[in-house]
This record gives structure tokens, C-alpha cells and sequence, in this order.
């Protein structure tokens, strides 16, 4: 039955006779893999295995980790895949050649990964730029951004967002010359996954002062978790630049008794559901 098991999981069938020297790559992978999560061993270390095969296989990789994890499986995961890692892993150990470059609970980590990530992709700073953003200044020679916080419509501040109520993201910006084009995206995360991303129609700053950038989050979207929120903030003078700060907010989003339910998830939306009554000459005109 454990053979069974092994083959059905790797999907591999058609092939149990052939040589496994005829296997792709894939196809051996998938086969180790279903070998040694079957073998119910205390200690599994994966390398990259996630990338193999369709997302189906993926997922039902990831499913069966999780579920043998519950069990007491302690699992060495190691990959560059950070939805994989934020659904798999409690503490990650981030490994930047060969240096560690952070270690700790996986949100926190994560959040630092993928602000370095976008800084050496996304952000080409001056020296003098870098040095400020070092000390969390997040500015260009353009603008500087000095808050991003979560505000009920009347303006409040908060500290988390009620999920029977709507909340806006503001971010308060200085600008330093008159006439910048500038365009703000928000990206919202939870648990090491991009929820969504907003964007801001570009907009510009008719003179040198003080902006807030608003983005409105509707009530009954948001569930009972942790959420961060990414800035990346497109500038022009003439010249293109940026800023871009990772984990620039992070809020908890909480509800009153009756949400309980809505703990679990990401979001949590209220959709519109219906109920009718089948008549019984619907019923007939039904395709059987």
C-alpha cells in the first residue's frame, strides 16, 4: 500500500516500469520527493523542491509538508520562493552568499529580503541617497516621505483596522520642487504573500509642500492577521527615480466577537450571497 502511496503522489504511473535512468529531471525529482515524505522520517530537508512540476503537484507538495509538519516532521526548507516559505516555514535563515544576512521569525525576514531585493533592482541611489536610507529616511532629490500610517476616514490615526469599518493607508510626503510627476503604489502582504497592489494615477505637485497620498480600504475586506504594507514611490523631474521602503506599515486587522469566523485567510470579503427556492417547474426544466 506504501508503494501505492509513493507512485500515486509522484503521478508517475505510466512510467513505474521504465528505467529511472530515462526519467527527466522533473519526473526524479517528483519520485524522491513522494519517497521520502512517505518514509515519515523526523527530519526533511528539501531543497528547491517546489519548482518542480505543475502548480497542482506544487501545491499538494506543499499540503502534504504542511500536514506531516502538524505531526512533528521537522522540515529544513530551502528555497527562493516567499510565498512558499511565508505558508511552510516559522523561522527562516536568510543565506546572502554564504554570509547570513538575517534570521528569525519568517514575516520579519521575508519583509527584509524583499526590501533589499527591490532596492537593487528597483532603486538606483546616489551615495548620499543610500546613506539615508540606511538610517530609514526615505527620500530623493525630489521628495521624502515622512510617515505611512493607517487612519480612519476622519483622519485618525490607528493602530489596527477594525474589520467592520473601512481604514485608508496615508502616506505624508514633502515635496521639494515645484512640478514633480510623481505616482505611488502601495503593495498590501500578509504571511509573505502579495494580496494586492494599488496604484496611484500619476499626479502633479503644483508647488513645493507638504502632500498626503490616501488610498481608501473598504470595510468587511480585510480578515483577523497581520499585514505589512510595501511603498514604492516613481518620481520626475526630467530624470526618473524613486524611493521604495519594505514593511513601511505593518497593522493587525481585528473584529468584534461575531467575526470570529473570519480569522482564518488572508481577506476575508463580504460577498453577496443568495438563496432561492427551486419550484418544481424548474426542477423539470433542470438538465438532469
Amino acid at each position: 500500500p506504501q508503494l501505492d502511496d509513493i507512485i500515486g503522489f509522484a503521478e508517475i504511473e505510466r512510467f513505474i516500469d521504465s528505467p529511472v535512468k530515462h526519467y527527466s529531471s522533473g519526473m526524479f525529482l517528483r519520485l524522491a520527493f513522494s519517497v521520502a515524505i512517505h518514509l515519515r522520517p523526523s527530519i526533511l530537508l528539501a531543497d528547491e523542491i517546489l519548482a518542480v512540476g505543475d502548480e497542482v503537484f506544487q501545491e499538494r507538495c506543499v499540503q502534504k509538508v504542511a500536514e506531516e509538519s502538524s505531526r512533528g516532521l521537522t522540515v529544513l526548507f530551502v528555497s527562493h520562493d516567499m510565498e512558499a516559505i511565508g505558508r511552510l516555514c516559522h523561522q527562516t535563515l536568510w543565506l546572502d552568499s554564504g554570509r547570513v544576512a538575517g534570521f528569525g521569525p519568517t514575516d520579519d525576514v521575508v519583509a527584509a529580503y524583499r526590501e533589499a531585493a527591490r532596492n537593487k533592482v528597483l532603486v538606483k541611489k546616489t551615495a548620499e541617497e543610500a546613506a539615508r536610507a540606511a538610517e530609514g529616511d526615505m527620500a530623493n532629490r525630489a521628495l521624502e516621505v515622512l510617515s505611512v500610517q493607517l487612519i480612519a476616514p476622519d483622519g485618525q490615526l490607528l493602530s489596527g483596522a477594525l474589520l467592520s469599518e473601512p481604514v485608508a493607508i496615508r502616506v505624508r510626503m514633502r515635496v521639494f520642487r515645484a512640478g514633480v510627476r510623481l505616482r505611488c503604489t502601495l503593495d498590501l502582504n500578509a504571511k509573505g504573500t502579495l494580496l494586492l497592489r494599488a496604484v496611484q494615477p500619476e499626479y502633479v505637485a503644483e508647488r513645493r509642500s507638504t502632500y498626503d497620498v490616501v488610498v481608501h480600504i473598504p470595510k468587511d475586506l480585510l480578515a483577523e492577521t497581520k499585514y505589512s504594507v510595501d511603498v514604492f514611490i516613481e518620481t520626475s523631474t526630467g530624470k526618473e527615480d524613486s524611493v521604495a521602503k519594505s514593511a513601511a506599515l505593518t497593522f493587525f486587522g481585528h473584529g468584534a466577537g461575531e467575526d470570529a469566523h473570519y480569522k482564518a485567510g488572508l481577506i476575508a470579503p463580504h460577498l453577496q450571497w443568495t438563496v432561492h427556492k427551486v419550484t418544481p417547474k424548474r426542477l423539470r426544466e433542470s438538465p438532469s
